[in-house]
């Protein structure tokens, strides 16, 4: 070993020898973070990212090596990596890319380098986590498509998949040796420890590209060998199934824009002289059973009805989403709905299954998701029920687009024959967004957005689309998030038959308190009043 590269090692092991001593102190020349430690694999990455100006702490002592990072976060180190330079300033295809922020001239130089082309024409996502995947693949194509010898690397990398080239060149040059566990986890958030290791595997280690300067602190094989070079396995934290989310609410949302709107409303189990089919007999065509995964055909389920177009939607954009396999063939199966009698599974009334859960009274749509593990839910009640009209508003702040909404026109949950006139009135949406408004008299009263089957009864010109309300007229509400796309999995469970007794006695036989509603959004067992 020459006298250079001791001289390296003397001055790191000083340098990590120092902070040990000085924990946040300011060294001279050097950078401390207190959770950054001398034998994490980042820890060149680290402090050669600093020093180069690509990134700096999260604060003055810690640089949040295990936080995820987003798609403005990943073209801006890579754009810095690169010296910054100067994008050419042509027209921003982007909606969400706003002038002036920090990432701007970073997505404008990859984007007119080919890096990405954002995720559709006209959308960035520059908030949204940059996965694993996207990061080599964004280095891939900043080297100019390289191409590769051998197959995939690892086997959660599928042949054909998108980001497989990326993936094994990555590989074959050293920037990733995969995780732990001997996957890539290409799904999986990149976190701020494991992007400055790719970027500096490749500027400043052994990648394509070699960097001409002094890096400044050891490249990694001058470091002792007790120290590991693979990225830990990213742990399956409620981070990641986030991102997941996020993911499928962008996803189901494009699924919206696609479906042409009308088609009619119908409710009736019966054919009429208007519409030749029922909205029982649409839903169950449009969702067809053929190998390990469904087919779904939007257009197929005409006439529909609220809950039924909002049911598709959701399986649809699970469909899109699940390029993995992680739903199988067995949950497929049970997330049909099973609509018309003399089939294996004859109609499933309310509570029964998972479309039986979904298409019930009351909060069918957010049992389902609590009793998954997929989503959460959350009470929006009248404006009796809070101190202020102020803080009745403010209980939508956290809706997003993209979350259902079961709409109350009523007090009623549930119905009771044996009480006449006592039944609900409700109506299952895709919450789109909420304008700020108010009425002639200066009283604030909001627009609320939303996608759905809008009718009643029997309409020809209802059907698909969008449409919108007051706040005010909504009695109250239920908001529901899927957080987990991949817990659908657990439909392998729920047979068609297999009834959920309250949601199954709201269609005329009990009428619900708002305390059991808000109890059964959560998933607990909430049967008492059965006993």
């Amino acid at each position: 070993m020459g006298q250079k590269q001791w001289s390296r090692i003397f001055a790191w092991a000083l340098t990590i020898a120092l902070l040990g001593i000085l924990g946040s102190i300011p060294v001279a020349g050097a950078v401390s973070f207190m959770d950054v430690s001398s034998g994490a694999y980042y820890v060149d990455a680290v402090f050669w990212a600093v020093n180069r100006g690509i990134t700096k702490g999260t604060t003055e002592t810690t640089f949040s090596p295990g936080n995820g990072c987003t798609r403005a976060h990943a073209v801006t180190f890579l754009w810095r990596a690169d010296g910054s330079p100067e994008p050419t300033g042509g027209p921003m295809p982007f909606h969400d890319v706003v002038p002036g922020t920090y990432y701007e001239k970073a997505v404008r130089w990859a984007m007119e380098q080919g890096i990405t082309g954002g995720i559709d024409e006209s959308t960035f996502g520059p908030d949204r986590p940059c996965s694993r995947a996207q990061i080599v693949t964004f280095l891939h194509r900043f080297a100019g498509f390289p191409a590769v010898s051998q197959g995939a690397a690892f086997p959660d990398v599928p042949a054909g998949a998108y980001y497989a080239d990326a993936v094994s060149w990555a590989a074959a040059q050293g920037i990733t040796l995969g995780t732990a566990d001997g996957r890539f986890q290409p799904s999986a958030s990149c976190t701020r420890g494991q992007i400055v290791t790719f970027l500096y595997r490749y500027f400043a280690g052994e990648g394509t590209v070699s960097n001409s300067e002094e890096p400044s602190v050891p490249v990694s094989d001058s470091i002792p060998s007790t120290v590991t070079m693979l990225e830990p396995a990213p742990a399956q934290s409620a981070y990641e199934a986030a991102a997941e989310a996020i993911v499928l609410r962008e996803t189901l949302l494009s699924v919206i824009r696609t479906v042409q709107d009308g088609g009619g409303y119908y409710t009736s189990h019966n054919t009429s002289q208007n519409f030749p089919r029922t909205a029982w007999q649409g839903i169950h065509e449009a969702f067809t059973l053929g190998g390990d995964r469904p087919a779904i055909q939007l257009d197929k389920a005409r006439p529909s009805f609220c809950s039924s177009a909002c049911y598709l939607v959701l399986m649809k954009a699970l469909l899109d989403w699940d390029q993995q396999g992680v739903i199988t063939e067995e949950a497929w199966r049970n997330l049909k709905p099973w609509c018309l009698d003399g089939l294996e599974w004859a109609y499933q009334h309310d509570g029964a299954g998972c479309w039986g859960r979904a298409n019930a009274n009351g909060p069918g749509m957010a049992v389902l998701l609590a009793q998954l593990g997929a989503g959460e839910s959350c009470y929006i009640g009248g404006q009796s029920e809070y101190a202020t009209r102020a803080a009745w508003l403010s209980a939508w702040d956290s809706a997003e687009p993209g979350d259902f909404l079961k709409i109350f026109w009523n007090s009623y949950i549930g119905a009771d024959d044996t009480q006449k006139g006592k039944s609900e009135s409700g109506h299952m949406v895709v919450f789109l967004g909420r304008e700020v408004s108010y009425l002639d008299n200066g009283t604030r009263d909001d627009w609320i957005s939303y996608w759905s089957s809008n009718g009643s009864g029997a309409q020809l010109n209802g059907g698909y689309g969008t449409s919108r309300c007051r706040a005010s007229k909504i009695r109250r509400a239920v908001l529901s998030r899927v957080t987990d796309p991949a817990a659908f999995a657990k439909a392998a469970v729920i047979a068609p038959d297999n009834t959920d007794p309250w949601l199954s006695a709201l269609d005329g036989r009990h009428l619900a308190t708002v305390s059991e509603l808000k109890t059964a959004i959560t998933g607990a067992d909430m049967y008492a009043w059965l006993h």
